[in-house]
């Protein structure tokens, strides 16, 4: 019986978000790609959808062009990945009125993969977004890592940056 509620314990902690300090968006977005490495470390090329990073009140952050920015120049490192042309997804994101409501929907990730292979000839294997909030010392972001779009075989890392380490500009409050 214990051993059951020790395995118990353990699933539902193992699947929760671990905040990280980290001291700038470029830290945090290399720890997650590395975390993206880490889960596809094979000799063939990887298809990622970079998403929008909204905040936890569901609007696109200031944050989310230059997360995107900096998730392109970070998975650049590797030679396994293909990120898909931002343009393209920002474009079918916002026709299909993707939102942080139907990020657990593999019906939203279908459509999603549809309308990429048709307009770029690419389908996703694996998508990228997250979620940004903010207090008055840090800025949370938990990146999602959805496999196939398939959101239980996903991750979530959070990270936190102390918000002094971020262009004023760029902070704004749910």
């Amino acid at each position: 019986m214990i051993y059951l509620a020790y395995v118990v314990f353990l699933i539902l902690n193992l699947n929760q978000p671990q905040p990280i300090l980290n001291e700038t968006i470029e830290e945090s977005v290399n720890q997650f790609t590395k975390e993206l490495a880490n889960k596809y470390s094979s000799n063939f090329k990887v298809s990622v959808a970079i998403l929008e990073f909204r905040t936890s009140s569901n609007k696109v952050s200031r944050l989310n062009q230059l997360i995107q920015k900096e998730l392109h120049q970070s998975i650049a490192a590797y030679n396994n990945f293909k990120v898909i042309e931002q343009y393209s997804v920002n474009h079918i994101l916002e026709e299909q009125g993707w939102s942080l409501e139907n990020a657990n929907s593999f019906k939203s990730y279908s459509a999603i993969n549809e309308k990429l292979f048709k307009n770029t000839g690419t389908i996703a294997d694996v998508f990228l977004y997250g979620i940004i909030s903010l207090d008055e010392e840090n800025v949370f972001i938990t990146g999602c890592i959805v496999p196939g779009g398939v959101i239980s075989n996903g991750s979530k890392k959070t990270f936190k940056i102390p918000v002094n380490n971020l262009p004023s500009d760029y902070l704004e409050k749910d």
